[in-house]
């Protein structure tokens, strides 16, 4: 989306219009975290900037994200999953440092769902509806650990240290 089609949206009047462009900025936030080396990224970024926090991610003040937040807890609920369990270990090493550094029953119930719904998937089934009723996905267990991960590998670029893991190339 160039800048021309930015001027139309705000030349357009209709709700319509209106929320296409909710839409397609939610979708750019969503795909490239990058978002703020573009044009609609600058915009966003600019309003973040004046309110102070990142209001087209939160549920609560923006009901596209609650609509997302609503149905990514209806697929991970019909197979089980949380959604700390998306994190995948061999993409971020710092999830991998923080799922290491979790007591090893945290870490084998995460492998215990995530095995059960490769097992649902490839059977085309879903979990039970009472068990899907127990469900509680965005209950994290990752979070604080990763937080701490992150914050630490700052600390040691902030002094100049080796980090303490480095992606080698086989």
């Amino acid at each position: 989306m160039q800048m021309r089609d930015l001027i139309m949206f705000s030349k357009v009047d209709g709700r319509k219009d209106i929320m296409q462009f909710s839409a397609y900025l939610f979708r750019m936030l969503l795909m490239d975290p990058l978002y703020c080396n573009s044009t609609i990224g600058l915009a966003a970024c600019t309003l973040n900037k004046i309110t102070g926090s990142v209001w087209i991610l939160n549920p609560n003040k923006n009901w596209f994200a609650a609509l997302h937040k609503k149905s990514m807890s209806t697929r991970l609920r019909k197979y089980g999953l949380l959604y700390d369990d998306l994190y995948d270990p061999l993409y971020d090493l710092d999830v991998k440092e923080a799922l290491d550094r979790l007591p090893r029953e945290v870490v084998d119930a995460r492998n215990q769902r995530l095995l059960r719904a490769m097992d649902l998937s490839l059977k085309h089934e879903y979990l039970p509806e009472h068990l899907q009723a127990q469900q509680t996905p965005f209950r994290s267990y990752l979070q604080d650990m990763l937080a701490l991960v992150k914050r630490e590998r700052a600390e040691r670029e902030a002094l100049g240290a080796l980090p303490l893991y480095q992606r080698t190339i086989p």
